[in-house]
């Protein structure tokens, strides 16, 4: 009686852990896609502006500027969409 209640008490608590630890390496993984992808808005950011800024020195030319920005944006879009279904699927999701 005694022995059954102790294994019981183990399966539970060895239950409880497992789920704590799969708890944990999702957080984990959901903190570091997001670091990823920061990273490389923020690298994306920075290209455009010193391309912007640094390489057109055309006096201004207004129209290849919103053309660069625009690339640069669905550039920063497809790149996001990407990691995004990576990751899906990699937690078993995504698009089949």
């Amino acid at each position: 009686m005694v022995a059954t209640a102790i294994k019981n008490q183990q399966a539970k608590t060895l239950v409880v852990v497992i789920v704590v630890l799969v708890v944990v390496v999702v957080i984990v993984a959901v903190v570091v896609v997001v670091v990823v992808v920061v990273v490389v808005v923020v690298v994306v950011v920075v290209v455009v502006v010193v391309v912007v800024v640094v390489v057109d020195d055309d006096g201004g030319g207004c129209r290849g500027d919103t053309d660069f920005a625009t690339s640069a944006v669905l550039v920063i879009i497809i790149l996001v969409a990407t990691v995004s279904e990576t990751t899906a699927e990699s937690s078993g999701g995504g698009i089949k």
